[in-house]
């Protein structure tokens, strides 16, 4: 039996009586073994000769490099700068950009928020401390390094305080019989390697009486001495430790107490360079007629369609394939439910919602994703990310 493969021909003996197969005289039927021999790929090359191999000829061209750096300059010469906000899951990446008081892996990572209902698994879409994905502190940045303090999270030390757990999310709030109390977090590691990047921070907290507060203070020497939040970003703490202490306070008693709930604090993590700093760069790929029409009778695109390239391209921290045999790595690829928010042209400022991804990889070499976005509503959840 013989097989032809790209006009090459692998030759076998026919099988006769002496083999134990067929009947005197006649060839025998060829056996599985036979049937996988005959329909083998080729050997009879030279060792280490790939002329003949379409995937060995592709990556010595380098043709998805080429194709890569070619989307690349179109996008650093007409992309427009989106900042993307990423959803979190249940910890499962070592290098995590998250740092929180709490989390799956001793300090870094997640924890499950304490809106999820019991009955049915569900998160509360207005949660301020995971906003309805389920685990705090709900969505990250790409390009920053985030630090959170949930309610739930363990370790705080804590002074005339008591956790609410009659209402979802759970707070913090004030005995019976005080007016001032405090939570003090445990130290957080920072490296904060862009000595110009700019710290931002927010504090979630609820209150029903207007000369009630919940302020913030930071240590960066284990608590000897506390700074106002305020000046976070003008004392720019760059390496070391940083503990958090909220302070809760109303003016008697009989005042309700205030309830506080989270507070995150980041700072960037990818330096500015021309058009690319911590943002993405991204086009238009095509019009797409989904066209809704409102209450009012208008008209107007339902959703639109962009492209990026891989986040590996814009973050440095993120393993980058160099050849078609590289695992590159699983961050590279934006999840839903992200959503972005402009920083270039007319749509300055609005956040738009990510519907859809997908991604083009040739050979497994990841080259570019897309994905189709819609304009978030006014009331949407995700208005509430910081």
């Amino acid at each position: 039996m013989s097989a032809n493969f790209l006009g090459l021909t692998n030759n076998f003996p026919p099988f006769t009586v002496s083999q134990g197969l067929g009947s005197p005289g006649q060839p025998a039927q060829p056996t599985t073994l036979a049937k996988l021999k005959a329909n083998r790929f080729p050997t009879n090359v030279c060792a280490g000769y790939w002329g003949r191999d379409l995937r060995c000829r592709i990556g010595q061209d380098a043709t998805q490099l080429k194709i890569r750096d070619l989307l690349a300059t179109e996008l650093l010469g007409t992309g427009l700068r989106v900042g993307l906000y990423l959803p979190v899951h249940e910890y499962s990446k070592a290098t995590y950009p998250i740092t929180g008081v709490g989390g799956d892996r001793a300090t870094s990572g997640t924890l499950k928020c304490s809106c999820v209902k019991e009955s049915g698994q569900n998160a509360d879409r207005r949660c301020n401390s995971c906003y309805g994905t389920d685990f705090v502190p709900g969505y990250r940045k790409f390009g920053y390094q985030t630090l959170w303090i949930a309610s739930i999270s363990p370790g705080l030390v804590v002074n005339n305080v008591a956790l609410n757990t009659v209402l979802k999310p759970y707070r913090w709030e004030l005995l019976p019989n005080a007016t001032t109390g405090s939570i003090e977090t445990p130290d957080l590691p920072i490296a904060k390697t862009i000595v110009d990047g700019a710290w931002d921070f927010k504090n979630d907290w609820v209150s029903r009486d207007p000369n009630s507060s919940v302020t913030v203070y930071f240590s960066t020497n284990q608590g000897s001495s506390w700074y106002s939040i305020d000046s976070l970003p003008v004392i720019n703490p760059l390496v070391g430790l940083v503990r958090f202490r909220i302070v809760i306070s109303r003016p008697s008693t009989q005042t309700p107490s205030p309830m506080w709930e989270v507070f995150r604090a980041r700072y960037p993590t990818i330096p500015v360079a021309g058009r690319l700093g911590p943002w993405i760069l991204m086009l238009r790929n095509q019009v797409k007629r989904n066209e809704i029409e409102d209450m009012r009778g208008i008209v107007e695109d339902g959703s639109l369609n962009f492209w990026t390239m891989p986040l590996s391209m814009f973050d440095c921290n993120l393993a980058q394939q160099n050849t078609i045999d590289d695992p590159g790595d699983p961050e590279s690829l934006m999840k839903e439910p992200c959503f972005i928010e402009f920083i270039d042209g007319f749509k300055q400022g609005e956040r738009w919602s990510v519907t859809r991804v997908t991604y083009t990889d040739p050979l497994g070499f990841l080259i570019r994703q897309f994905f189709d976005a819609r304009k978030q509503q006014q009331r949407e959840f995700t208005s509430l990310v910081f």
